[in-house]
């Protein structure tokens, strides 16, 4: 998808808005709890981290193991 490509290529902040723009549609369309939505949490606080903000990244990624 484009937020995983924006990240690959290096728009690393691009990447982020892009998952927060998907996260929002898929907790309203999907649901919280619906694995697409989890898999988007997850690469949110993939991207976070791999763009430095690693204590938001860990946190998210925390919380996301226990709403698994």
């Amino acid at each position: 998808n484009l937020a995983s490509w924006r990240g690959k290529n290096g728009e690393l902040a691009q990447a982020i808005t892009e998952f927060e723009t998907l996260l929002t549609d898929r907790k309203h369309l999907l649901g919280p709890d619906h694995p697409d939505t989890l898999t988007t949490r997850n690469n949110l606080a993939r991207w976070r981290g791999r763009n430095g903000e690693l204590a938001r990244a860990i946190t998210e990624f925390e919380t996301l193991l226990t709403d698994r």
